[in-house]
């Protein structure tokens, strides 16, 4: 059969829609367009084992392996997924970034900082300091060590295990171990508690933390090392839903805590509830009070005696006397001139207090609450506490008692310092 009826034949069978190609002109139209039992135009398609397909741009393709988006991107299949050749690679089955990666003895490896240094990141991490060290991972595990020395190193890999420093000792990651927060201590946890167990006088008991009295052991929770010799059960006051330890010192009852009461005009050291929760509130002079914010700048000229303010009813805000009352108490019963602030202050560093620790020998257990101003500042927490007296000494300025617990001191009354409430 000549070309011209060939052509004619194929013009027929498109304009009626037949696609099939007779046998016995299936060789002539190879050369014409043909794909097994289909015809197409060179020009715009292709054939690949048997079957018609549409040119990239112009462009052949394997459809086994790559398939056409749009017009003008060839994406190639990886591993049965899809990806872009111009952005990526295939490295057996699995596809990596031309631009920071690339297929080493069929492993995709990742570059490390800038330069020509690449990681398998299955068995090594890029550990980003200066110099982007290349490091095994510990059990397949990343951590952070300090390049310049080892003997500084924040964490390092032992026997395959991460451990981080803590002051001068190292502990296992994901342990039941931590830093205490002055980053010196290991603490072990026990129960909801964390204890440090660096201190021969403290103890985990059946998931209490307990503290050594002369020969005997007590939980602090809810005694206290009287005279340093006789655990001392704390009494309890409910007030707000919380529940408050109490004591007797004297012939004075003071809550044995910080107050954690929230008022108009009082705060989180910090604004985080966590400290709240450590150290209790603290208060401006007029929450504190519990009057109007204006007499932080204004005197109050209404009467002081006993006055509760944010306390619980049957409780009320200290006075400067009452306050001397408590030191000279201490200090008599104590044999020892200005050491009320040893003999009222907690006994642990865990506790709080970074500086030094009281004996806490009556259970008042002064915690570090540190303070705030006015613009939102907070200072000292781990370092010093301060406590509100109902004194106004003038507009400005009202009284209270430091960690030093020597005598009474002037603050601004829009400085936000702690509270302890004394029973009527």
């Amino acid at each position: 059969m000549s070309n011209n009826k060939i052509k004619c034949l194929l013009f027929l069978m498109s304009f009626f829609g037949c696609t099939e190609i007779p046998d016995e002109l299936r060789d002539d139209a190879e050369s014409d367009g043909r794909c097994g039992i289909y015809i197409y135009n060179p020009s715009a398609s292709f054939c690949h084992d048997g079957n018609v397909y549409a040119k990239c741009d112009g462009l052949r393709y394997n459809p086994a392996t790559q398939i056409c988006q749009g017009t003008t991107v060839v994406a190639t299949i990886c591993g049965g997924s899809q990806y872009n050749p111009l952005e990526q690679g295939c490295c057996v089955s699995a596809t990596f970034s031309l631009a920071n990666q690339r297929c080493q003895n069929n492993v995709v490896e990742t570059r490390c900082g800038t330069g020509n240094n690449y990681y398998n990141p299955e068995t090594q991490f890029c550990y980003q300091d200066l110099d982007y060290n290349i490091l095994n991972k510990c059990s397949g595990k990343e951590y952070d060590p300090d390049k310049y020395s080892w003997f500084n190193a924040e964490q390092r890999c032992m026997n395959n295990v991460v451990e981080t420093r803590c002051g001068g000792d190292w502990y296992a990651l994901d342990s039941n171990q931590q830093c205490d927060r002055f980053g010196k201590i290991i603490a072990t946890k026990c129960g909801n508690y964390w204890y440090c167990s660096y201190y021969s006088n403290l103890r985990c008991q059946n998931n209490v933390v307990e503290i050594k009295c002369e020969n005997n052991w007590y939980n602090s929770a809810t005694h206290y090392c009287k005279n340093s010799t006789t655990p001392t059960q704390y009494g309890s006051l409910e007030y707000a839903g919380q529940t408050y330890r109490t004591v007797i010192i004297g012939e004075q009852v003071w809550m044995a805590e910080n107050l954690n009461y929230y008022a108009s005009g009082s705060r989180c050291y910090n604004d985080k509830e966590t400290n709240c929760t450590t150290y209790g509130r603290l208060y401006n002079w007029a929450a504190a009070m519990g009057i109007d914010a204006k007499y932080n700048s204004e005197k109050w000229n209404e009467s002081d005696v006993k006055h509760r303010g944010v306390c619980p009813s049957g409780w009320h805000l200290p006075s400067n006397a009452e306050w001397k009352t408590l030191t000279s108490y201490v200090e008599s019963s104590s044999g020892c001139s200005y050491c009320a602030s040893k003999h009222l202050k907690s006994r642990h560093h865990y506790s709080g207090w970074i500086a030094s620790n009281g004996v806490d020998t009556y259970g008042f257990a002064a915690l570090p609450g540190g303070f705030g101003d006015s613009e939102g500042n907070f200072k000292d927490a781990n370092w010093m506490g301060y406590w509100w007296t109902d004194e106004r000494w003038n507009n400005l300025v009202g009284g209270a008692v430091d960690y030093s617990f020597s005598g009474i001191s002037d603050y601004n009354k829009s400085s936000f310092l702690s509270v302890r409430c004394l029973q009527d």
